[in-house]
């Protein structure tokens, strides 16, 4: 093989890496409710989201947003403004303290689909 590897990139304290936008300029990390995004080639934290409702993270396609998902709720988050631009909420029948197992965007950018305590989800994007 001649594969080599290229670069390493450390996260801040306590910080658990999720996600790699497509492009892979940007890479997301979290703590609890916290998200940062770090520049890939230079490791340093570009943006921070404050206050998401936890849980996976995931790039859009286009690497603009940030989706967030746990407790039964997805977020949308514009990456360069750290804004949230929506909140979609799904009622659960089933009692679970787990968050979001896993999250992604499917091919053509407008759905979502998670794994939600035992329930594949799927959601349209605003």
């Amino acid at each position: 093989m001649n594969g080599k590897l290229l670069s390493e990139i450390e996260c801040p304290d306590g910080y658990k890496v999720q996600s790699v936008s497509f492009d892979g300029a940007r890479l997301a990390a979290t703590k609890y409710v916290n998200v940062v995004v770090l520049d890939t080639k230079t490791g340093r934290i570009v943006r921070q989201l404050k206050e998401t409702c936890g849980g996976r993270v995931c790039f859009t396609l286009d690497g603009t947003h940030i989706l967030v998902g746990g407790n039964s709720r997805l977020e949308v988050w514009n990456v360069d403004s750290e804004s949230r631009v929506a909140s979609l909420e799904r009622r659960s029948n089933l009692d679970s303290d787990e968050g979001e197992e896993e999250i992604n965007v499917l091919p053509g950018g407008r759905l979502a689909v998670t794994v939600d305590k035992g329930a594949l989800v799927l959601w349209k994007l605003p």
